[in-house]
């Protein structure tokens, strides 16, 4: 069900104003999804500019972006096409495996 509902997304929105790093977020990234999130940081770290943000807790922005999002297939298409390469790139296993193994053994 999940895969259903990320494969078919047209944007996928985290209105967030609290989070650690938000797997969901990496989830519907690595789907190919446009995003739509709040900018506190935990959020706008993850996708850089390969997502559109809103002031987090700003509900005049948040309609503003996802109604902007709504009328402007280009753009969201331009965000899905980028999203997936992106985040597997920043976040692939190996790299972090390897970056972790770093930080225990104290290498530089």
């Amino acid at each position: 069900m999940l895969d259903e509902l990320y494969s078919n997304a047209y944007i996928y929105t985290l209105p967030s104003d609290l989070e650690g790093m938000p797997l969901s977020l990496l989830e519907a990234m690595s789907y190919g999804n446009c995003c739509l999130v709040s900018d506190i940081e935990e959020c706008a770290s993850v996708v850089e500019e390969r997502a559109v943000v809103f002031k987090k807790s700003d509900v005049n922005d948040l309609t503003a972006r996802l109604q902007e999002m709504c009328d402007d297939a280009d753009m969201v298409s331009e965000y899905k096409k980028n999203a997936s390469q992106f985040i597997c790139d920043k976040y692939n296993w190996d790299n972090v495996v390897q970056t972790t193994e770093h930080l225990y053994r104290g290498d530089k």
